[in-house]
């Protein structure tokens, strides 16, 4: 079965393929980051769910390129299978 072709594997391949490239893109993508959570801190309030739904988009794609090469313990469920993610107060 060929192997499923997603965020995490092609991040691997980048990182694989040229270690220090994939180190500096990371590092910008942090300072983007930053640069976005700047942005929501200082939004006003039209805009700051815009800038947060930013933000952490960012993240999420930061944690998974600074994790691509962690083994995972078990299959991750398909997108639509997932649990709507409910904030803790």
């Amino acid at each position: 079965m060929p192997e499923e072709i997603t965020l995490s594997t092609c991040a691997l391949k980048l990182r694989n393929s040229d270690p220090e490239i994939f180190e500096l893109f990371v590092n910008e993508l942090e300072k983007y980051y930053g640069t976005l959570m700047d942005a929501m801190v200082q939004s006003g309030i039209n805009d700051v769910l815009v800038a947060q739904g930013r933000t952490q988009s960012i993240q999420v794609v930061l944690r998974t390129l600074k994790t691509c090469h962690v083994e995972r313990k078990e299959k991750p469920l398909p997108a639509h299978e997932r649990p709507f993610p409910v904030p803790t107060p």
